[in-house]
């Protein structure tokens, strides 16, 4: 769903951060949620990253987390 796409900053490397977008523990938890679907479904991290248009690192570190969003 595009709600839950994973957006890349627009923030310029040495400013300060302006907003988190798509990065509020509600949005991080229903996209971890739909990659551990997958993942369960024998997904591969890269198939994931491909499909989401992210970095399979991404995927590597909610998998890491065991698919839990940290703090809310």
């Amino acid at each position: 769903p595009k709600e839950l796409a994973v957006i890349p900053s627009r923030i310029k490397p040495g400013c300060k951060r302006s907003g988190a977008r798509n990065r509020t523990h509600e949005i991080v938890s229903k996209r971890w949620g739909l990659w551990k679907i997958q993942h369960e479904q024998g997904y591969t991290t890269h198939q994931i990253a491909r499909a989401w248009k992210c970095n399979r690192s991404t995927i590597e570190y909610a998998r890491d987390k065991g698919f839990v969003a940290g703090r809310k």
